[in-house]
Parts: structure tokens; C-alpha cells; sequence
């Protein structure tokens, strides 16, 4: 069955990442991922027991990590939460409370070919609402490599014309 849609997903190979307009540093070790799991509860009637008799569908949880490495202090400040950036020194603070939604901002992820990445948009992964959450591990030893693991969550777009919305594959 053909839908008539021109684009093909591409079946392997690096991609570069921005984060509100900003490149970041190379994806390392495991990349990028993203997860899209439709949620649901099981809907149970007691002359059923424990089966369930139906179910409903309540929403989507949408999320990705993603692993750099070889970042500037000027990229950490940008996915660290809490990161201030004085002349040569990067200072992290403690973040306690305040709402994700309002600092998400757009990430666009672009697969690479021949040490390049597209300038196609149709080739483009657009996540409208993102909030980095920093993971980082500095490992110092003769072995590992330091690199800095986000999670991203996702939350649905409040933007005409992506209402609803949480991301966009091409153009």
C-alpha cells in the first residue's frame, strides 16, 4: 500500500542536534533515542475478574536521551539546568521547583551524511516542546570518555499550528 508520501526514513547513521536554535556538541556512545508509547488502563467489569473487558486510551508519553560529548562551556550552560556561565567558569545551581512547560523549547534533530548535516527539513526531526533534563556522569580515569547524557521530555505543543502536537517527521 503506498501513501504517496516521497520521504524516506533513513535506516541508519549520526545525526546532529539543536536545541532551541543552538547546534550541540557530537552525539557519543548510544546517540539519540526517542520513545513514543501510547498509554492506556484496562477498563474491568467484577463478573470478569481480573481480565480486563476493554481499555482506554489516555494520552501519549513522549521522551528521548541523547548523549554528547565534547561540549563547550557555552553548550553545558545550555543543558544543564541551573548553569551560569562567568568569563571562563561554569558554575551549576540547585533547581527546585518551577514548571518544566515554560522553559521547553524546540529541538530539531538532523541526520547526517558525508560528515554534514541536512539542510533538507524534510529529512528533519522537529520535537516542538522540549525540557533537558541533565544526566552527566565526568568520569576522570586513562579509559572513559566524558560525555554528558540528557533526557528530553516532551510535552505537547500550545502553538498554532502544532496544538496538540509533540513532534514532526519532514517537511
Amino acid at each position: 500500500m503506498s501513501l504517496g508520501v516521497p520521504f524516506t526514513f533513513r535506516d541508519m547513521g549520526p545525526a546532529v542536534v539543536e536545541f532551541d536554535g543552538t547546534a550541540l556538541g557530537e552525539t557519543f556512545d548510544s546517540g539519540i533515542v526517542f520513545k513514543d508509547e501510547q498509554t492506556a488502563e484496562d477498563v474491568f467489569e467484577l463478573a470478569h475478574g481480573g481480565a480486563p473487558v476493554d481499555g482506554v486510551l489516555t494520552g501519549k508519553s513522549v521522551s528521548g536521551e541523547i548523549t554528547l560529548t565534547r561540549l563547550t562551556l557555552a553548550e553545558l550552560a545550555i543543558l544543564i539546568p541551573g548553569a551560569t556561565i562567568a568569563g571562563d567558569v561554569l558554575t551549576v545551581a540547585n533547581q527546585v521547583g518551577g514548571a518544566m512547560y515554560d522553559s521547553a523549547k524546540e529541538m530539531i534533530i538532523k541526520p547526517m551524511a558525508n560528515a554534514a548535516a541536512s539542510v533538507d527539513p524534510g529529512e528533519w526531526f522537529t520535537v516542538f516542546k522540549t525540557y533537558i533534563i541533565e544526566a552527566t556522569e565526568f568520569v576522570f580515569d586513562l579509559t572513559s570518555q566524558r560525555s554528558v547524557k540528557i533526557i528530553v521530555k516532551v510535552f505537547p505543543s500550545d502553538t498554532s499550528p502544532n496544538v496538540g502536537d509533540f513532534y514532526k517527521q519532514g517537511e
